[in-house]
């Protein structure tokens, strides 16, 4: 993906207007080039694809299911 110079320097930057709770982590885009962020215990990181994929996205999906 690309990727902006401030955002290899500096690091992404969420953007907290557009930010939702998909029911489990809050998410975003960084304002600068777009990218998929998620906030954990340490603040907003990069979505990456592993964490689409991991146990926590299961539990979500089984939550979800259970709710209807």
């Amino acid at each position: 993906m690309f990727e902006t110079i401030l955002c290899r320097l500096k690091g992404h930057r969420a953007n907290r207007r557009k930010a939702w709770h998909d029911g489990i982590d809050f998410r975003s885009t960084c304002v600068r080039c777009g990218r998929a962020m998620i906030r954990d215990g340490g603040g907003w990181r990069p979505l990456v694809e592993a964490d689409e994929h991991s146990g926590r996205e299961q539990r979500h999906a089984k939550g979800a299911a259970g709710s209807e």
